[in-house]
């Protein structure tokens, strides 16, 4: 492609953008590895559903994690597992309490099977195994999207 018509490829895209609201911001969850390096991103809404699910290291228990979107942060919603020993880790045997965060942090440890699913579609983090993994919430604009794509 001629250096004409990458310019005009990019321009045309760009007006686009600004046209169709390039500038307003979306809602993404994104997974990271500690080197920054975004593995995954989703846009995603307030009440959409985050599930984390994982064999408990100290009760050797399946439990799911249940999140809801609200604003920038992850509400614990529920948490599914049989294991009353897992109940009381959580401090969730008389039921859930508020828990928020913006932002969780996990050692994605292959021995303790991590999976994780934004609105019933899985994100494969069975990839990055035995690394620190970081879930965030963020707001970013579609032009910053391309522009970190083709720059």
């Amino acid at each position: 492609m001629s250096r004409t018509a990458k310019a005009y490829t990019i321009s045309s895209i760009l007006l686009f953008l600004i046209a169709s609201g390039g500038f307003i911001p979306i809602k993404v969850i994104k997974v990271a590895t500690t080197d920054g390096v975004v593995r995954f991103a989703r846009m995603v809404h307030d009440g959409d559903t985050i599930v984390l699910s994982h064999i408990n290291s100290i009760y050797d228990a399946k439990v799911e994690e249940v999140l809801r979107v609200e604003g920038l942060s992850l509400r614990l919603a529920d948490v599914k597992t049989d294991s009353y020993g897992v109940k009381e880790y959580y401090g969730i045997t008389e039921g859930i309490k508020l828990q928020s965060w913006r932002e969780i942090r996990l050692y994605n440890s292959g021995a303790r099977h991590f999976t994780l699913t934004v609105n019933g579609k899985r994100l494969h983090i069975e990839k990055f195994v035995d690394s620190l993994l970081v879930i965030r919430l963020q707001k970013l604009y579609l032009y910053s999207m391309f522009v970190c794509y083709f720059f």
